[in-house]
């Protein structure tokens, strides 16, 4: 418990400082208890020697993210000073941790997500003059640092493979379609009873030579698919999935709505959208999909609830429903 008090009070110290390089601090524990090293901000070249300076100091430590990413070289090279050194990961609830951070993330001995903290991957890409290209020699990097720490392959393809304007949120799927292990903490009642989201921010990019702004999402989906009275509103910042505030039906802890899934940016995606009226039980934790649509919306159709898995996707779209007022 103390340790949890220190890495919050030095969080709260380290957000009121100005924009700039990652802020590396270490933070003593009281006696017989592990340090903390928190790393918070861009990474840019030089943390790597200002968390080397900090480790060799330690023989034991955790260490808490929050970034969205930044430099790739010297992001590997705090992972491998982290995995040589047997140094624990942590992500702290709220916080986001994407691109060359998750990088970072992935080197602890033990691996930790608390509450609606976020992890998210994605490859390296270049802006060259303007066009997006994969940056070969850079995923390259990742793959050796990923094989280096023992991942499985299909672990590798996870975090390497997803397109330069999407992500793909390991908190959204959790272990078993991700191959990446990892501990998600509940330390906090409100996660267990309000059915709250995380909001996370759209990450920038892995940096190897330009940053690169990622693209807005499509809206040519919902105007082609909307029909008359439907408000369409976006469920989070961090990817395409919108609910039909028109739809909405709720009858003490349930609620209805109909979700839309816009895959336009999904290389991977055999299909462009997927719709489902879908029903949730805020008091009980289930949910149902009551219809499954990519061309009919109006065929019938019925399922019994179920308890989403922690970490998919079933289970955001559940929070994201029981969070609307």
């Amino acid at each position: 418990m103390r340790l949890l008090s220190l890495i919050f009070f030095a969080h709260l110290c380290l957000l009121a400082s100005p924009a700039r390089a990652a802020d590396i601090v270490f933070e003593k524990a009281p006696e017989n208890e592990t340090g903390v090293i928190l790393i918070i901000g861009e990474i840019r070249p030089g943390d790597d020697e200002r968390f080397r300076e900090i480790s060799l100091r330690l023989s034991s430590a955790v260490v808490v993210l929050e970034s969205e990413g930044g430099s790739l070289l010297p992001a590997l090279e705090i992972g491998k000073i982290i995995r040589v050194a047997g140094y624990d990961t942590r992500v702290l609830h709220e916080s986001v941790c994407a691109s060359s951070c998750a990088l970072i993330w992935l080197a602890g001995k033990n691996r930790e997500v608390m509450d609606l903290g976020r992890v998210g991957f994605h490859s390296a890409y270049r802006n060259n003059r303007g066009k997006l290209e994969e940056a070969g020699a850079a995923n390259a990097l990742i793959g050796n640092y990923l094989t280096s720490l023992g991942l499985p392959t299909r672990a590798i393809l996870f975090a390497t493979t997803a397109p330069p304007n999407g992500i793909l949120w390991l908190t959204d799927v959790g272990t078993s379609s991700s191959g990446i292990e990892y501990d998600h903490i509940v330390s906090l009642p409100s996660t267990k009873e309000n059915g709250a989201t995380a909001i996370a921010p759209a990450p920038p990019l892995i940096e190897t030579v330009d940053p690169v702004r990622p693209f807005s999402p499509t809206t040519d989906l919902l105007s082609m698919l909307s029909r008359s009275g439907e408000q369409w509103i976006k469920m989070w910042p961090f990817r395409n999935v919108y609910y039909d505030k028109s739809s909405l039906k709720k009858e003490k802890s349930k609620i209805e709505a109909w979700i839309l899934y816009d895959f336009t940016n999904d290389l991977e995606s055999q299909t462009s959208y997927e719709m489902k009226l879908t029903e949730a039980d805020c008091k009980e934790g289930g949910y149902r999909i009551n219809r499954t649509v990519t061309e009919d919306r109006d065929r019938p159709g019925l399922s019994r609830f179920s308890e989403p898995a922690p970490g998919s996707t079933e289970r955001a779209v559940l929070k994201g429903l029981c969070s609307i007022k």
